[in-house]
């Protein structure tokens, strides 16, 4: 089941990893935009990763869902 906005869940989705904030969609400024593999790709959801890394040993991260510009024929 895809968690994506209504409309765009005909168009290629890649989940990637950062440590450093996303602008998406709904934030009412321009969403980031990312290149892979010649295609172009718009934010469209941010999940926070916070974990405590002295325990865990990971490093406090974000989550982020990059959907293609086209969706796909």
């Amino acid at each position: 089941m895809l968690s994506l906005p209504e409309g765009r869940r005909n168009r290629k989705t890649y989940s990637l990893y950062s440590s450093t904030k996303i602008n998406l969609i709904s934030t009412g400024t321009n969403p980031d935009q990312i290149t892979i593999f010649g295609e172009r790709y718009e934010v469209v959801r941010v999940e926070p990763w916070q974990n405590r890394a002295d325990i865990f040993g990971i490093i406090n991260h974000f989550k982020f869902f990059a959907q293609a510009l086209e969706a796909i024929p």
